[in-house]
């Protein structure tokens, strides 16, 4: 869904305002329809990334890796997509 579905008032408040995104949704249900886990596990992330393309304040990094804490953050790009 474009945008996350959110209106485009609100997805501009929130392109202009946030400084840090943690994004953790996904399915892990084994069983799961594929085209559910798709749109879960892939095509938000697609749609996640684009926003926070957009957030000029955004500063990316992480201190999780497959679930593993990491002592050293290491600084990010967001990927094309």
């Amino acid at each position: 869904m474009p945008g996350l579905g959110l209106s485009n008032e609100d997805l501009m408040k929130i392109i202009q305002k946030v400084d840090v995104v943690v994004h953790s949704a996904a399915t892990v249900r084994m069983r799961e329809n594929l085209k559910t886990a798709t749109a879960l596990n892939i095509r938000s992330v697609v749609e996640m990334i684009k926003i926070c393309r957009q957030m000029p304040q955004l500063k990316v990094s992480s201190d999780r890796i497959h679930g593993k804490g990491v002592r050293k953050r290491p600084e990010w790009t967001l990927p094309q997509v």
